[in-house]
C-alpha cells in the first residue's frame, strides 16, 4: 500500500521491519545456520526440527518472496541489500507447498518457479554491480549476454506469452503478465549495462522494440479488464521504465517512422496515470512527470 501511495521510503522501512520479524521467527535459518546482522553465526532454531515439511515449505515459499522483494528495492530504487549473501540458509521449496500437485495452483507454481529463477539472475547482476571489478572489460559484455540468455530461456521454457492467452482467471493472467514484464525489464537493464550500449548516445533498436512490445501487451491487458481497478503501483513497478525509454527514443528522434505509434503509447500511459491519480493528491508529482514527458514528446513530434 505504501508503494501504491508512491511512498518509497516508508515502504522500504516497512519491508525492513518485515525482514527483522521474519529473521526472529526463524525464516532465515530453515535449512541451516546463517549470519546475524552483526556477522556472527546464528544456529538454526531448535524448533525448526519439529516443524512438519508442509510448514517448512510454506516458510521457504514466503522467504523467497522476501528475497525477491529485496531485489526489487535494490534494482528499482537503489536500496542496499537487507538479505545479503550468507545472511540466510533457505532452500527452494516444493512450489506445491503440500506436495500435492493441484491444478488450481498450477499458475501459482509457474509464477513462483519463473520469478525465483529471474530473482537469481538479478542477484548475479547486482553482485556484479557491487563488485570492485573492471566493468568496462569486454568479457563482461559476453557475461551479460549469458544472463540475458537465461532470462530468454525462462520465457521460452514456460512459453509465457502463449500461456497468458490460455488463462481464464484474471489473477492467473496477471501471474503470467508479472513474469513477462519482469523478464522484459531485466533484459533491458542487462542490455543497457553492456559497455557497447553504455558508450552509445542512442538506445539500441532491440531495446526500443521490446519497450513498445511491453507497453502494447500492458495496453491489451488493461483494455480487457475495463471494470477492474489497477493502481499506480502497476505502472511504477512494471511500465515506467518502458515509458521513460520510449520517451527518450522519441526525443532522440532516430526512428521517425515509428514515432506515431510510440507517441500514442506514451500518451496512453499518461492518460492511465492521470485517471488513476484522480482524487488522489499524493500522486500529483507522478502525473506531473508523465504530463511533462508526454508534452516534450509531442513537441518533438511536431518539430518544435
Amino acid at each position: 500500500m505504501t508503494l501504491e501511495g508512491c511512498n518509497t521510503e516508508l515502504s522500504w522501512k516497512v519491508f525492513g521491519h518485515a525482514c527483522s520479524i521474519a529473521r526472529a521467527l526463524g525464516y532465515f535459518s530453515i535449512d541451516g545456520n546463517h549470519k546475524g546482522p552483526e556477522g556472527h553465526i546464528c544456529p538454526a532454531q531448535e524448533s525448526s526440527e519439529h516443524r512438519n515439511e508442509v510448514e517448512r515449505n510454506r516458510m521457504r515459499f514466503e522467504f523467497w518472496h522476501l528475497l525477491r522483494t529485496d531485489c526489487l528495492f535494490r534494482i528499482s530504487f537503489g536500496k542496499p541489500a537487507l538479505l545479503p549473501e550468507g545472511s540466510w540458509a533457505v532452500n527452494l521449496p516444493d512450489p506445491s507447498i503440500t506436495g500435492v500437485d493441484d491444478a488450481s495452483t498450477h499458475f501459482i507454481q509457474i509464477h513462483f518457479l519463473a520469478s525465483m529463477r529471474l530473482t537469481l539472475v538479478v542477484l548475479k547482476y547486482l553482485d556484479w554491480v557491487n563488485a570492485e571489478s573492471d566493468q568496462n572489460s569486454a568479457t563482461y559484455d559476453s557475461w551479460l549476454d549469458g544472463l540475458i540468455a537465461e532470462v530468454e530461456a525462462i520465457l521460452s521454457d514456460w512459453n509465457v506469452e502463449e500461456l497468458m492467452s490460455t488463462t481464464k482467471a484474471l489473477i492467473d493472467t496477471w501471474f503470467c503478465a508479472d513474469i513477462l514484464f519482469t523478464s522484459y525489464k531485466i533484459i533491458i537493464v542487462l542490455s543497457q549495462a553492456k559497455k557497447c550500449n553504455r558508450d552509445s548516445d542512442h538506445l539500441p533498436r532491440h531495446t526500443v522494440d521490446l519497450t513498445r512490445k511491453s507497453l502494447k501487451v500492458f495496453q491489451s491487458l488493461m483494455g480487457s479488464t475495463v471494470r477492474a481497478f489497477w493502481g499506480i503501483s502497476i505502472l511504477l513497478l512494471h511500465q515506467f521504465i518502458f515509458f521513460f525509454l520510449l520517451c527518450m527514443d522519441i526525443i532522440d528522434c532516430q526512428e521517425t517512422g515509428n514515432n506515431e505509434e510510440s507517441l500514442a503509447l506514451v500518451a496512453w500511459v499518461n492518460e492511465i496515470a492521470v485517471k488513476v491519480a484522480e482524487k488522489r493528491p499524493e500522486l500529483g508529482l507522478t502525473t506531473l512527470v508523465t504530463r511533462l514527458m508526454t508534452a516534450a514528446c509531442e513537441q518533438v513530434h511536431l518539430g518544435r
